[in-house]
């Protein structure tokens, strides 16, 4: 593969480090580009700071997090509690996508505890599709685009006639119970 770009798009600050800290520390010493998304800056994860405040609090933890492992962090600036699967929601997504050409994608599972994982484990699903679409976004779409291997979904064999579906294992080596794998079951 010669695009070694993962992108970990998660809805608040921390959820990346919580969900796959570990993964993207290991895919980073493997080479792999690091971009870690947001959707929200967190603003509503407190009880004693104003939204403004706490928002600037967990960005700036989330930049030195990504920063430990060379990754760079980015976030949409949709509001905490109120992801929406919407067409703006959606077209930033799409243009991050476009910008950073992800080979490899990690997000919540499309069914969760909490709406705003869902709403964006959609939003990663529909932007790894759309963001190689030539008129999907006004930014210029990077030659190494392709559609990315995603966390949310089973692989279709038939998305990218340069790959092979893998034969997913558990960490024993046990084939799993199902045809893929949640990276976040909290």
């Amino acid at each position: 593969m010669s695009n070694k770009t993962a992108l970990a798009f998660m809805a608040h600050p921390d959820d990346a480090e919580f969900a796959c800290g570990g993964v993207l520390i290991l895919l980073s010493r493997l080479g792999y580009t690091i971009h870690i998304a947001t959707v929200t800056p967190g603003d509503c994860g407190t009880m004693t700071h104003t939204p403004h405040d706490i928002a600037s609090i967990r960005t700036n933890e989330a930049r030195k997090a990504a920063a430990l492992i060379n990754a760079t962090y980015h976030c949409l600036d949709e509001r905490d509690g109120f992801v929406v699967y919407d067409q703006p929601a959606l077209h930033k997504s799409i243009d991050l996508f476009r910008q950073i050409a992800p080979s490899l994608v990690l997000t919540h599972p499309l069914k969760d505890y909490m709406m705003d994982h869902e709403m964006t484990a959609a939003l990663a699903r529909a932007a790894s599709f759309l963001y190689g679409a030539p008129n999907a976004s006004p930014f210029r779409r990077l030659p190494q685009s392709a559609p990315p291997h995603s966390s949310t979904s089973p692989p279709s064999p038939n998305s990218n006639p340069k790959c092979s579906p893998a034969t997913p294992r558990n960490v024993n080596g046990s084939a799993p119970t199902t045809a893929w794998t949640n990276i976040s079951n909290r």
